[in-house]
């Protein structure tokens, strides 16, 4: 294993499950195939650890996001980044001084195209003392005991946000000091823990100076830093004498999904597909990539991307979570991908009979052999372990920029033939309610 991939399968073989029965049933029986996949759930795993005291779980992940860091170009570190801005704070509550001096070089890091706190963390305000989803209200309490499962990922889903406009004061529009996201985070965790059936307070733990560096790491290439944006830093107020008006984020697009007839989805534009699905799943879209951005993906992968999916990504590069992914997350989940079917192919006997002998859309010729082939670009997340992936290495029937599902199992294959077809069914198929097949 040669990625971070390594230190994230270390660091779930590491978790104690007679911790918390809750934080089990979070993490699933699937969680190792899950953080590999989806970079967004690694924080949620570091923000457990701490929260049900367990430090080895927390300094395995923070070696394996290391050594995928020392290996990747600099234009591909924002995801990691905003993962090990999470980590930092969850080594100085667990006093491993040694870990926290070294992030430092990931604190103050300004990433220009992520979202403005007042757009993350204001709508994720449920309480009138602003405290991010820790209510006490009885219908709080109740969904908590309702659906444990999915009020937490939305929990962990604020601290991770939190954790990361903390780290980084260019976007920090909401002019909030230190003292106050701690405040935040300090909130957060203490309601976490006793939802996981821990005291409130975390343990003293011993001071840990000297961090533990995978083998290689040598440390880091320097940061890119830009402008910063213009705030003023607020005094951080007492507890009682907070403002007690709910803050409400501006949202995506402002009215109602409308229902949308399939001849009414045939005729829009691209543009007018996009924002229906962010109507819908009310999504909010990141900023959009560069040029230079979208060139630099295309010769990373080797490949020369869609013009339909090239231009999406000069609208948006991605959204704010786990669906559309952004260059950053495509290149690294296409690398983990490829290496990860790489090493179950080598397992195999005859290995190039094996990748000969998988085809995830048999008899057709559209797809080329293996169960990952170089040139497929992952675009959507499910969250599930399967992704909806741009072909552009296709097989001698198949067309460039056809669309694919991923699924570890392989039971998915060939979808439609272009991406805004794929938007169009996408739309047709989901509409507005994520249930379809999302828990």
């Amino acid at each position: 294993m040669t990625t971070s991939r390594f230190g994230i399968v270390l660091a779930v073989e590491a978790w104690d499950k007679s911790k918390s029965p809750l934080a089990n049933k979070y993490l699933g029986k699937d969680i190792i195939n899950e953080v590999r996949m989806s970079p967004t759930i690694r924080p949620h795993l570091g923000i457990l650890a701490l929260a049900t005291d367990q430090p080895e779980v927390l300094k395995r992940l923070i070696k394996g996001e290391l050594y995928f860091l020392h290996h990747l170009e600099p234009q591909f570190y924002k995801r990691h980044l905003e993962s090990l801005a999470v980590y930092r704070w969850c080594a100085q509550k667990m006093n491993m001084t040694g870990y926290t001096r070294l992030l430092e070089h990931a604190k103050n890091i300004t990433i220009q195209d992520k979202t403005p706190a007042s757009r993350d963390i204001a709508s994720y305000v449920t309480s009138p003392e602003g405290k991010l989803n820790t209510a006490v209200s009885p219908s709080a309490l109740r969904r908590w005991n309702d659906e444990p499962v999915a009020r937490m990922r939305t929990l962990l889903d604020d601290m991770a946000r939190v954790a990361g406009h903390r780290e980084n004061p260019a976007t920090n529009d909401l002019g909030w000091s230190q003292e106050r996201y701690d405040w935040e985070l300090d909130q957060d965790l203490a309601f976490l823990r006793e939802r996981l059936g821990f005291a409130p307070e975390l343990p003293q733990y011993p001071e840990e100076p000297v961090p533990e560096l995978p083998q290689g790491f040598k440390g880091f290439t320097d940061f890119p830093h830009f402008p910063l944006m213009e705030h003023t830093i607020e005094t951080f107020p007492d507890e009682e004498e907070q403002d007690t008006t709910p803050t409400t984020a501006p949202t995506t697009v402002p009215d109602a999904a409308p229902s949308i007839s399939g001849a009414d989805r045939t005729g829009m534009s691209n543009t007018e597909l996009e924002n229906a699905i962010a109507q819908a799943w009310e999504l909010t879209w990141n900023t959009p990539a560069s040029p230079e951005e979208i060139t630099g993906l295309e010769k990373a992968l080797g490949l020369s991307l869609p013009e339909d999916f090239a231009e999406f990504l000069s609208r948006h590069d991605g959204t704010n979570g786990r669906d559309f992914c952004s260059i950053a997350q495509i290149f690294e989940i296409a690398q983990e991908l490829e290496e990860i079917n790489e090493e179950i192919i080598s397992d195999e006997e005859d290995p190039e009979e094996y990748r000969e002998s998988v085809n995830l859309d048999p008899g057709t010729g559209r797809l080329r052999n293996g169960p990952w082939v170089k040139g497929w670009v992952p675009f959507f997340d499910y969250g599930t372990g399967q992704f909806d992936c741009l072909d552009c290495h296709p097989g001698p029937s198949g067309v460039h920029g056809q669309v694919i599902r991923y699924d570890p199992d392989g039971r998915e294959g060939f979808v439609c033939s272009t991406f805004r077809e794929w938007m169009i069914d996408f739309l047709a198929e989901h509409g507005s309610d994520e249930s379809t097949f999302r828990e």
